[in-house]
C-alpha cells in the first residue's frame, strides 16, 4: 500500500535501513478491510510509528529493471533449452548436452530429427533460444557499460564466485548501502538468515521468509555454490560446517559469509581478502 508517498506493507515490511519491522496489531476495529487498513495505518503515521519502507532512487531503477529482464529472459531461454533437449531424447533417445546444443545450427538440427513437423518444432525453439541469447548479450552489454568503473562493481567481481553477472545484480539490487546500519541487516535483507520460532528445543513455526530481496537471494546463493567449487577455503569452511550440520545449513553459512564480506566492501570500497573471511 501506498500512502502519502511512502511505501507500506501490511505484515512485515523493509524500513529505511533494510531490516524487518511490524506494523503494530489492530486493535479495536471491527471490520477489516481497504477502507479501514487505510485509516489506521494513516493514525499511525500521524502519530509517528508506522515504520516506513525504502524507495529504490529513481535514477537508478531503470538499470535495476533492464537487469531483472534479463534474469526473465534466461529463465525462458533454459526452459526452451530444456524442451529442445526432451523433444530430441524423445524422437532419437540420445540426450543432448548443453555444450552440444550451444554449437548446434538448424541444419545440424534437421538431419537428426526425421519428422517434418517435429524439426520445424525443434527449429523454431532453437531460433528463439539464438534470439534469446542475442538480447541477453546486448542487456549485459548495455548495464556494464552503466556502472563500469563505479566504486562498488570493480570490488565485488575481486570475490571468489562472484562474476559480471552476479556482480551486477548485487549492486543495483542493494542501492546505496548505507541504508543499511550493520552487515547482519544486509543479510537479513538478502535473505541468507534464518527465520524461525524455537520453544524448549523444538521449531514452533518460522517468520515471514519473503521479506527482504529475492534477487539479492539467488545472487548470494549462486555466489556460495561458485565459491564452495573454486574457492579451496571456502570449501573448507563448507565442509566443516557440513560435519556440523546438514548441507543446506552449510550453504546458507557460506552465502551469509559471502554477504556480509560484500557489504564491508561496498561500504569501504575495498577489495576482497579471504584470509580475512574464511581463517
Amino acid at each position: 500500500m501506498v500512502l502519502a508517498g511512502r511505501c507500506f506493507n501490511g505484515g512485515g515490511l523493509q524500513s529505511a535501513f533494510g531490516q524487518s519491522e511490524s506494523v503494530k496489531q489492530y486493535e479495536g476495529i471491527k471490520y477489516l478491510n481497504d477502507k479501514h487498513d487505510a485509516f489506521w495505518l494513516a493514525r499511525m503515521l500521524r502519530l509517528g510509528i508506522l515504520p516506513e519502507g525504502y524507495i529504490y532512487p529513481r535514477a537508478s531503477r531503470g538499470t535495476r529493471e533492464l537487469l531483472r529482464q534479463r534474469s526473465r529472459f534466461i529463465v525462458q531461454k533454459t526452459s526452451l533449452k530444456h524442451t529442445l533437449q526432451q523433444v530430441v531424447c524423445n524422437q532419437t533417445g540420445v540426450t543432448l548436452s548443453n555444450n552440444t546444443l550451444n554449437e548446434m545450427d538448424a541444419v545440424e538440427l534437421s538431419d537428426i530429427l526425421k519428422d517434418e513437423d517435429v524439426s520445424f518444432s525443434a527449429q523454431s525453439m532453437l531460433e528463439t533460444i539464438r534470439f534469446l541469447e542475442g538480447r541477453i548479450k546486448t542487456i549485459e552489454t548495455r548495464i556494464v557499460g552503466q556502472i563500469k568503473g563505479g566504486p562498488i562493481y570493480p570490488v565485488l567481481t575481486s570475490v571468489p564466485g562472484i562474476g559480471p553477472a552476479l556482480g551486477m545484480t548485487i549492486a543495483l539490487e542493494t542501492g546505496p548501502v548505507e541504508r543499511f546500519a550493520s552487515a547482519g541487516q544486509f543479510a537479513s535483507y538478502a535473505r541468507c538468515v534464518p527465520s524461525s520460532y524455537w520453544s524448549n528445543a523444538k521449531q514452533k513455526g518460522r517468520g515471514n521468509v519473503k521479506n527482504g530481496n529475492k534477487y539479492l537471494s539467488w545472487a548470494f546463493a549462486e555466489a556460495a555454490n561458485f565459491s564452495i567449487r573454486y574457492c579451496k577455503e571456502a570449501k573448507g569452511f563448507y565442509q566443516r560446517k557440513c560435519a556440523k550440520t546438514n548441507q543446506p545449513s552449510a550453504y546458507r553459512a557460506v552465502a551469509n559469509k559471502l554477504a556480509k564480506a560484500c557489504y564491508f566492501m561496498m561500504k569501504e570500497k575495498k577489495e576482497f581478502h579471504v584470509e580475512r573471511l574464511f581463517s
